[in-house]
């Protein structure tokens, strides 16, 4: 039984695939009304999630430290035109169709 439960779960552990973008920061978007931060980058996004169907991204918690390191980054790459990657966090938490931001990769 441990045999086929190990089989079972090494088998899902590569079905986890989040998206991925690589390129400059393009625009963010801060909003008032409901704190909401959203980006665009200017490359192409592979292996998304399906509920992400815009091209932008979100931060989840625009209110803990590392939203707001992930703001902070992304201000800096955008101010020094450097290249950043994205990686998602296969789902989109924070607004239905954005996939949510996980590591920002500033280059």
């Amino acid at each position: 039984m441990k045999k086929i439960l190990l089989i079972v779960l090494l088998s899902l552990a590569g079905q986890v695939v989040a998206g991925v973008v690589k390129g400059k920061v393009d625009w963010i978007r801060i909003r008032a009304s409901d704190g909401l931060i959203y980006f665009r980058i200017d490359g192409t996004s592979v292996d998304k999630p399906a509920c992400s169907t815009s091209t932008n991204w979100s931060i989840k918690d625009e209110n803990s430290n590392a939203g707001k390191a992930q703001l902070s980054a992304l201000l800096a790459a955008q101010a020094s035109g450097k290249m950043i990657t994205v990686n998602g966090s296969n789902q989109c938490t924070r607004w239905a169709d954005m996939e949510d931001a996980n590591i920002i990769l500033i280059e």
